[in-house]
């Protein structure tokens, strides 16, 4: 009885294919935001991108107030000026207003591609 079950604990061990898995190539993972923070060249692209970014935003903020302005200047002169005229200066005024969204829109996805391809 004992020489069977060596003899089956022996041919087990035979037939199991234990094999170890080498690889010759290694697996590396790369962490693009810590490369992008820590290295010289990401630091400037980043300090690009954000005074980029800000210029962009001080713009928008100038012709926001011009625009502003320009609306409460309109509404100013409602009583003062005669029905046409006051709807002649409010479709002008949408217009720009229309025109700025525009340039707004573009803007971003200008900046947004250039984001992407930096």
């Amino acid at each position: 009885m004992m020489k069977k079950i060596t003899f089956l604990f022996i041919f087990l061990l035979m037939n199991l294919n234990i094999s170890f898995a080498y690889s010759k190539n290694k697996i590396v993972f790369i962490d693009l935001n810590f490369i992008l923070s820590e290295s010289i060249s990401g630091k400037k692209i980043l300090n690009e991108l954000n005074e980029l970014s800000k210029k962009n935003e001080k713009n928008f903020k100038e012709d926001e107030k011009k625009l502003n302005a320009k609306k409460n200047e309109i509404k100013n002169l409602k009583n003062i000026i005669s029905e046409n005229e006051y709807k002649k200066k409010i479709k002008e005024f949408q217009i720009n207003v229309s025109s700025y969204k525009e340039k707004k829109s573009k803007i971003i996805k200008t900046f947004e591609n250039g984001k992407k391809k930096n």
